[in-house]
């Protein structure tokens, strides 16, 4: 009824992830920056039918959404700072949803 499968990247991290529960399939493609932090989730979900795979029609479940991410980085490239902003169409505005700041002591 339900399975979840990985892609992976060269470095060995998830470059896209698919789950599937009971007729509902999510892609989510996940891109990285250089210093291997995600920068672009996009989740496509679909619904799939018995005669065609059709765009996931539940109320409240969109069928594309995109977060990003962007950072300040320290001097030793570890990040102090995270953005997140995401929509819900490929062609609709980004909302900014939250962030989240960290310090790090180096001894």
């Amino acid at each position: 009824m339900s399975s979840v499968s990985n892609e992976y990247d060269e470095q060995g991290r998830v470059k896209q992830k698919t789950e599937r529960f009971f007729n509902q399939v999510n892609t989510i493609d996940t891109t990285y920056n250089e210093h291997g932090d995600k920068v672009v989730e996009i989740t496509r979900s679909t619904e799939i039918g018995s005669e065609k795979e059709q765009s996931a029609s539940r109320p409240g479940l969109p069928s594309y959404s995109e977060v990003r991410y962007s950072y300040q980085y320290d001097d030793h490239c570890n990040w102090t700072e995270e953005v997140v902003s995401y929509r819900h169409s490929a062609e609709g505005a980004f909302e900014s949803s939250s962030a989240r700041r960290r310090t790090l002591t180096y001894y």
